[in-house]
């Protein structure tokens, strides 16, 4: 996703470039992987991760709702950052709503920096992005 971002011009350079370090470095590192690599690592086509990336990058506040499932297999850790970094990428950290919401999806009302939201209000919100419920089938469960 990320290399769709950087080469589809989706970056918010410029809250990277404020909120960030290392964006230059770690760009260069991207080429090598593209959607096709993905597709031979995972087996999700690399047309479905462009979409995915295009959604993401174009949203006006793309969040990513993530549980703590995933830093508790193998290289678990490095793939939360990597996560992590869609949000900076992006630029949906200054945005309402926008950035990443670290808790599992079983709690009744999420604390967010705008208020308390019930996750069945997220889950209503959710159906409309169809990146969300890929997000959602390939990684958190």
């Amino acid at each position: 996703m990320m290399n769709v971002l950087k080469n589809e011009h989706l970056v918010d350079k410029s809250f990277v470039g404020k909120y960030t370090s290392g964006y230059p470095e770690f760009a260069e590192t991207l080429d090598a992987y593209t959607p096709e690599w993905a597709e031979s690592e995972t087996g999700i086509p690399a047309e479905v991760i462009r979409q995915l990336a295009r959604e993401f990058g174009e949203a006006k506040a793309p969040a990513i709702i993530l549980g703590s499932g995933n830093s508790r297999h193998g290289n678990g850790g490095m793939t939360v950052r990597l996560i992590t970094i869609l949000s900076a990428l992006t630029g949906a950290w200054q945005h309402p709503g926008g950035g990443l919401c670290g808790c599992t999806p079983i709690v009744i009302n999420i604390s967010y920096s705008i208020g308390i939201i019930s996750i069945k209000k997220i889950y209503r919100q959710l159906k409309y992005l169809r990146f969300f419920s890929f997000f959602f089938n390939s990684f958190v469960i």
